[in-house]
């Protein structure tokens, strides 16, 4: 906290923000490699290499 201080204060590199450990959201990262990855947007699916199908809600245009 001591050195985020201390760069705002020299660097001008804004407010120090509080990032907690303990995040709401649940994620998952992978690798998209030889179409692995399969949407299916009529059932609100997508399957997923090391899980199996899984519902998803799209919130936002899909491409």
């Amino acid at each position: 906290m001591d050195n985020a201080y201390q760069k705002f204060f020299k660097e001008h590199a804004g407010y120090p923000k509080f990032k907690s450990k303990h995040s709401n959201r649940r994620s998952y990262t992978t690798n998209f490699t030889n179409g692995n990855i399969t949407v299916d947007l009529d059932r609100g699916r997508i399957k997923l290499p090391k899980l199996k199908r899984v519902k998803i809600k799209l919130h936002r245009k899909f491409l």
